[in-house]
């Protein structure tokens, strides 16, 4: 075979695996996703759908907006305060959500599930039950990003909850090659915004390297929070401190460096973390740093007399996740296993 026809093959064959990839990653779905990011909503579908949605404020109900959609696996709809929608493919799908509006919310955060299913199924359930309006997912979803069945796995185990509220995510380590997710779930780094706090969810597998594109945008938002007042909270997947064994990696130390003093610049009170399979609350120069790696993978020992800037509050090696209950002037942060036990407790007033 000459050097012109191999590279024919070679290129056909990724385009073909491209295409293929591309039609299987919708197989994944048995349910919708709510998407919410930048100011928009996406309703992702398992097949082509046609139907309406409805879109009102809270109070304004009666100026509702009603869009139309044909033949469409993703609909893409501005933010609003309730949207809810009727759609039908093979199947009939209903749901409605609520972003807006509300004077309290509470949320769930928890990372690393991985190919752990009883376990994450374990953890899902247990913070299911809390009457949460949305959850955050901190990465490490599955081993490696083209492992189809754990994400089909991941997708069952959270599609009863996802139908119904948003989950965001973040992009772990494991989530590469990012195809998968990518398609199916977030930007590598975005924003969203719920009454009156604005939540960033950054990806530390790429540059922060000051004049890098998500340096920029970073900037720009804490800029603008600054600005308008917003209480502002940061996700991550890498932890920024921490006494896990991770706490040696290179790349947690260029995030200590670029981010860390970025946060305290800022005012921002509270980031979440995974990376690290265990429970551990930071605190340094105003900033809590809780790591939450307890979502189904194997557990990590913390090293509590390690080295670090900053100060360890609390830890455990356990599976667990943590709720975040926000009012108007505090956030109460209970991390918690799936049994119900209380590992922590603490408040961050704004």
């Amino acid at each position: 075979m000459g050097r012109t026809s191999l590279i024919f093959l070679i290129l056909t064959l990724i385009v073909v695996f491209t295409v293929t990839l591309a039609e299987n990653v919708w197989n994944l779905l048995s349910t919708p996703l709510w998407i919410h990011h930048d100011g928009r909503v996406e309703l992702k579908f398992p097949e082509p759908v046609s139907g309406v949605a409805t879109l009102s404020a809270i109070g304004e109900e009666d100026t509702a907006t009603v869009l139309t959609f044909e033949g469409m696996r993703v609909i893409s709809l501005p933010a609003s305060d309730r949207i809810s929608y009727r759609a039908n493919g093979k199947s009939a799908y209903s749901s409605s959500i609520v972003l807006g509006g509300l004077e309290e919310f509470t949320f769930v955060v928890y990372g690393d599930s991985r190919h752990f299913e009883e376990r994450h199924r374990k953890v899902f359930e247990a913070f299911s039950e809390e009457n949460v309006d949305f959850v955050v997912h901190l990465g490490d979803i599955v081993d490696s990003g083209l492992l189809f069945d754990q994400w089909r796995v991941f997708f069952e185990i959270t599609s009863e909850y996802w139908y119904s509220h948003v989950i965001y995510t973040v992009r772990g380590n494991h989530e590469y090659p990012f195809d998968v997710y990518d398609e199916l779930l977030y930007p590598p780094y975005y924003a969203f915004k719920r009454d009156g706090m604005l939540f960033l969810v950054l990806d530390t597998n790429h540059s922060f390297d000051e004049g890098s594109s998500q340096w920029i945008w970073l900037l720009d938002e804490l800029e603008k929070a600054r600005e308008s007042k917003e209480r502002v909270v940061v996700f991550t997947h890498h932890p920024i401190y921490t006494k896990g064994p991770h706490r040696k990696d290179t790349i947690v130390k260029k995030l200590q460096k670029s981010l860390a003093p970025l946060f305290e610049r800022y005012g921002v009170k509270l980031v979440f973390s995974a990376h690290d399979h265990n429970y551990q609350h930071l605190f340094k120069d105003g900033v809590h740093y809780v790591v939450t790696g307890g979502g189904g993978a194997g557990l990590y020992e913390v090293d509590a007399n390690a080295d670090s800037e900053a100060r360890l509050l609390a830890y455990a090696v356990k599976l667990h996740y943590v709720v975040v209950e926000v009012s108007e002037n505090r956030m109460k942060v209970t991390a918690k296993t799936p049994l119900g036990e209380t590992i922590e407790e603490f408040y961050v007033s704004f």
